[in-house]
């Protein structure tokens, strides 16, 4: 029970601050900000929590009693804020399928015809914007009309094109 506790809370100190930082001054690279957050709050905790544990003026019980327990601890935040990040940019980008409800259900019981739909739904608004998210996080910059991949860029694109054999799916979205 403690090691869920910790790992949640300091979860939750994590998304906290990375809720308070971005609010004030967001990161020009969002997702490289939030990586590093995340790695800093996992080592700061620990290292608190371990000096904690070692202390003779808090009750102990409260704390991990031997590095296998901060291990533990470490596992679950790692998994609670990875599955975070590798899901930030859904969460950051209006995704074009919840854009397309919104856009239904503002026209309310009436509908929505299949043209004024097509008129709302642009390239401006759906393939630029995500153009825009790649050159800021480094996977993406443009050489005159032409967009490359960065060395980031392909990295990341092989690290998917490997979890989708993995997951026995097509090469394509």
């Amino acid at each position: 029970m403690l090691i869920l506790i910790w790992g949640i809370l300091i979860f939750f100190i994590f998304f906290t601050i990375h809720i308070a930082r971005w609010r004030i001054y967001p990161p020009k690279q969002p997702t490289n900000s939030l990586f590093r957050l995340f790695l800093l709050n996992l080592i700061l905790s620990l290292i608190l929590l371990w000096i904690a544990s070692r202390s003779t003026l808090v009750i102990n019980l409260f704390f991990p009693k031997n590095l296998l327990e901060c291990l533990h601890i470490s596992l679950l935040y790692l998994s609670l804020g990875l599955f975070y990040i590798f899901n930030y940019p859904a969460i950051e980008a209006d995704s074009p399928s919840l854009l397309i409800i919104q856009h239904i259900a503002d026209a309310g019981s009436h509908g929505l015809a299949k043209e004024e739909l097509y008129k709302m739904m642009t390239d401006d608004m759906l393939i630029k914007t995500r153009i825009m998210d790649l050159m800021k996080d480094g996977l993406v910059y443009k050489s005159g009309d032409i967009y490359r991949l960065t060395k980031k860029g392909n990295y990341t694109e092989r690290v998917f094109i490997f979890y989708r054999r993995i997951l026995n799916m097509p090469k394509g979205g």
